[in-house]
This record gives C-alpha cells, structure tokens and sequence, in this order.
C-alpha cells in the first residue's frame, strides 16, 4: 500500500499564516489601505496643481490680495494648506512604499498619518474660521463631510493596525524591507 503525499495540500492550505495559524500578508482588509492611500495621491495632487494653476493664473492672485475682503491670515493660511498637502502626498507615497516592504515601520507610520490627518483638518477648519470668507465654505456639507470622514476612518483603522493579528503578523520585515533576524539590534 502507498501512503499519499499531502504535503503539497497542506502547503497549500496554509499559505497567508503563521506558525501560530494567524493571517498575514497583504490580504484581507488590508488591501484597502494602499487603494486608499493612492487614491488619496491622486485627489490631493489634482486639487493641489487645479487651486494653484486657478490661483496664479489671470492675476487672480493678485486681484485677491487687494480685494476688501482680503484677510491678512488668508494667505498664511493658503500657503500652510499647499505645504500641508504636498507633505501629506509625500507622506502616502512613503507609506505605500513601506507598506509593500512589509516594514515593520507602517503600522506606527500609518497610525501617526491618520493623526495627522483628522489634526490638521481640524486646525484648518479653526484657522479658516477666523477669516470670514473662508469661514463661508467651512460650513458646507463637503468640508462637513471631508472632516467626518478623517475622523471615522482614523476611528476604524487606528484600532484596527493595534489589534489586527494579520498587521502583527505581516508587518514584521526591518527598516530595509528584509526579514528581521532574531538577535539583531533592528531598533
């Protein structure tokens, strides 16, 4: 009688876990994560280069700085908002790119961007408040509804890159994208 080989099944069966059973790779709910991010790159950049190609063209800059409805904040606070976005496109490029290495550096990385975000948003939204024409576009539903979903999804993630099993798991390579080595000083 031969005995059948079911290594191969088993192989099989347990590609994305761990020794302990638990999930790991980029599968899962962690395939929305660099959806999101890219997208993000994407949104940010067109509203970046479409607000400062409408701001600098036609003398629309110009024209807004002699306007009587100028605020001397309106500025700083256009220039804070341009820095601010480039920083954040910067920023998810980066985590793309240490979420593919499976660096053991995403997780604190991705939970100080989302921080970040919902921060940065808020001081904005406190900041343009002070300006009465910006004051004006804060209140509508869009801005409303940009700063409600920073928040719900720092709310959902956050907690979800603390205590997932398949982020413990996957995010486990040093800051060179290659695998730790048990004694090595990777800190």
């Amino acid at each position: 009688m031969q005995k059948s080989d079911n290594s191969g099944a088993a192989a099989a069966s347990n590609a994305g876990r761990t020794a302990d059973g638990g999930p790991s790779g980029l599968g899962g709910w962690l395939l929305l994560i660099p959806i999101g991010l890219a997208s993000g790159v994407y949104r940010m950049s067109r509203s970046v280069l479409l607000t400062g190609i409408h701001l600098l063209s036609d003398d629309r800059w110009r024209d807004m700085l002699s306007s009587p409805a100028y605020h001397p904040l309106l500025l700083p606070l256009l220039l804070c908002e341009a820095l601010a976005s480039a920083l954040f496109v910067l920023g998810s490029i980066a985590l793309l790119y240490v979420f593919f290495r499976k660096s053991r550096r995403f997780p604190p990385a991705f939970i100080l961007y989302l921080s970040l975000n919902v921060v940065y948003l808020l001081t904005d939204r406190l900041v343009g408040g002070m300006i009465p024409v910006v004051a004006e576009v804060l209140v509508t539903r869009a801005a409303l509804v940009e700063l409600g979903v920073a928040i719900a999804v720092a709310a959902i993630w956050i907690p979800y890159t603390l205590r997932s099993r398949r982020v413990r798991n996957t995010f486990v390579a040093g800051g060179d994208g290659g695998p730790t080595t048990p004694g090595r000083n990777s800190g």
